[in-house]
């Protein structure tokens, strides 16, 4: 058997954790931890797992499926080659910030995979501007990154708790 055929009798042993939850599977024990990435606390329980616990982040079938096609080689994006509009230096101001998101976001009005692109920042709690929208509108969205790396995204978070939309 290879190492596909073993991670697949793996995965079929047993039954999936629901999308959005992260599984901290430790050597050192057979139990496995669970943890909700829509609770804003599970980034400080992140911490308390053990240095050898890798978190992984299931995605839901669905989401898979949809992003299945999204990459592949004869592609061509508007962000390709453009990291730099996409994701914040560190210490970035506001001003600097709001300048590069709006680039950001012309380019991703361009793409015809805008609403996947999204979906792939959403389901990976990614950091950035994914499918023209940023950290902030997706944290407002529900979908806030495990590690935020400004206020206000935990505010968004927090209020996108407190008072959830019915549309995402």
């Amino acid at each position: 058997m290879d190492r596909f055929e073993a991670s697949m009798a793996t995965l079929t042993q047993d039954p999936p954790p629901p999308p959005g939850v992260l599984m901290f599977d430790s050597p050192e024990t057979s139990d496995i931890d669970q943890i909700d990435v829509h609770d804003l606390d599970a980034k400080h329980a992140l911490g308390v797992a053990s240095p050898e616990s890798t978190p992984t982040l299931i995605a839901s079938p669905e989401a898979a499926e949809v992003l299945s096609g999204l990459y592949s080689s004869e592609r061509s994006f508007p962000c390709s080659g453009r990291s730099q509009l996409f994701f914040a230096p560190p210490g970035e101001r506001r001003v600097r910030r709001e300048k590069r998101e709006a680039t950001a976001r012309s380019y991703c009005n361009q793409c015809s995979v805008k609403e996947m692109c999204k979906l792939a920042g959403r389901v990976g709690r990614e950091h950035g501007m994914w499918g023209a929208e940023n950290d902030e509108e997706r944290a407002a969205a529900g979908y806030a990154p495990l590690f935020p790396h400004r206020k206000a995204i935990v505010r968004a978070a927090q209020d996108a708790k407190q008072h959830p939309r019915i549309s995402a």
